[in-house]
């Protein structure tokens, strides 16, 4: 198709005969990991111990998702009162001090961090917080990723987690909660690190960005300079509109909810892939069936954790990233990364592609896994020009072509294909996942219509060994 033609459009009988192959296939595989769920239910029962279900009485459900099983026990427990806490100050706010409003979130976030993570926890998210804020005064980027990376790091250390949490002899549920919280906390100091400077927001901004709570334990990624001028200038919005919301929102989370339930107990998709012995004994079919039911979770799963904050942001005026895309209409690992989490990429893109003074290393370790979206960046360099800025698009272009989709696009050497699957694989389970990416200063070449430079021999490290993709003009 030569520039400037329109897209050819398939015909309608054609588009409808996909359409009913592609939902024939994803029926059909589901049927074949239900009818093994029922098959191995008792040994299934034994290893892992199978739960009630709460839907359909008479199954159980598979438990071993431990994201969604965590996150509905503390939400029974404890998060779901305090979010609606929030929701009912956020309106009542609004109508007596509405001028006043965000600094009383920020108060009620700081308090409902208090009964959720108790004192200990508290005041471990206050230490974080100080650090990134005490880092950003010197405006060095690289500086607020290595103390982001560094506070990241003394999370995995339990001694130092349950030193500080206060909780060495607590559940592990508590730990965990902890652990999850000052994640997305260390991920939100860095974007208001790096973005202050951006819309001149005083300290009490930061702190009602940080301490936002419908956000506060999981998410999504909200941007700092667009947080700060929608809760200036909230979505005005009826009390008769913020009702339909309200209901129309909830109606949406407890079908995504109910569905959710119901793949937990209709297929032990988790606990299938968690017994070696059974993945041997099952048909082609059935494993096939089961990377579709896992992802299909997945993306049920986040409806409901990123569903769930969003309804709140919008009834306080905020318009919050959008819900994930569905992943069956996904045909890349790019499009993953730009349309499930889009708040998450975004950030990415802005935060590291405005970096001026960003370590080259950094970049190299970063850009392999942040979605190859190659325009954004390129206008981004553009904007700016010189040599670094032209660095940052070869690192951007050469990140495209080291992803997997375009591996096996592109084609490798002979009697690769085992190694390139393996590289798959592991990239799916983000275990070994890590391209190494080796450049020559006197190897960069200039492609044609284009003035990015790019390396003619890209290597990447695979699990076996290396083995080298050929120049993108061969």
């Amino acid at each position: 198709m030569g520039p400037g033609r329109p897209a050819a459009v398939l015909p309608r009988w054609e588009l409808a005969l996909y359409l009913l192959v592609s939902l024939g296939f994803h029926f059909y595989s589901f049927f074949r990991v239900y009818r093994d769920s029922r098959e191995y239910e008792e040994l299934l029962d034994e290893e892992f111990g199978l739960e009630p279900g709460s839907l359909l009485p008479g199954l159980k459900k598979d438990p071993t998702d431990f994201e969604w099983s965590f996150w509905m026990e503390w939400g029974r427990r404890r998060l779901g009162w305090l979010l609606l806490g929030h929701a009912a100050l956020s309106q009542v706010s609004t109508l007596l001090a509405k001028q006043h409003r965000p600094w009383v979130l920020t108060a009620y976030g700081v308090w409902a961090c208090w009964r959720a993570l108790d004192t200990p926890g508290l005041a471990l998210a206050l230490l974080h917080v100080a650090v990134c804020l005490g880092i950003a005064q010197l405006r060095s980027p690289l500086l607020s990723w290595l103390c982001a990376l560094l506070l990241l790091c003394s999370l995995r250390l339990d001694t130092a987690v349950d030193g500080k949490g206060g909780w060495p002899d607590g559940p592990q549920s508590e730990r965990d909660l902890l652990r999850f919280s000052l994640t997305v906390r260390c991920l939100f100091c860095t974007a208001a690190s790096l973005e202050r400077g951006l819309c001149g927001a005083p300290l009490p901004w930061v702190l009602a960005y940080l301490f936002y709570y419908p956000t506060f334990h999981n998410g999504p990624v909200l941007s700092f300079p667009r947080f700060c001028a929608q809760m200036r200038c909230p979505q005005p919005l009826s009390p008769g509109a913020r009702l339909a919301l309200l209901v129309a929102g909830l109606g949406r989370l407890l079908c995504w909810w109910a569905l959710a339930e119901l793949l937990a107990q209709l297929m032990y998709t988790h606990a299938l892939c968690a017994s070696p012995t059974l993945l041997g004994t099952v048909s082609a079919w059935t494993l096939g069936g089961l990377a579709l039911a896992q992802v299909h979770f997945f993306y049920v799963k986040y409806l409901v954790l990123f569903g769930v904050p969003a309804l709140l942001m919008r009834l306080d005026g905020l318009v919050p990233p959008p819900q994930p895309r569905c992943v069956s209409t996904m045909f890349s690992f790019s499009g993953m990364w730009r349309y499930f989490d889009v708040g998450l990429h975004e950030f990415l893109i802005r935060a590291i592609a405005g970096a001026d003074t960003m370590n080259p290393l950094l970049l190299e370790a970063v850009f392999p896994i942040i979605g190859q979206d190659r325009e954004k960046w390129r206008e981004e360099g553009t904007q700016r020009g010189g040599e670094k800025d032209r660095y940052l698009q070869t690192c951007v272009t050469t990140a495209h072509e080291a992803s997997p989709l375009q591996v096996g696009s592109r084609g490798l050497e002979p009697g690769s294909l085992r190694r390139s699957l393996s590289f798959v694989l592991c990239s799916l389970n983000q275990v070994c996942y890590r391209p190494a990416l080796h450049y020559s200063r006197s190897n960069f070449t200039t492609t044609r219509n284009s003035s990015i430079e790019m390396p003619r021999t890209l290597w990447v490290q695979g699990i076996d060994g290396d083995y080298s993709l050929s120049s993108p003009e061969s």
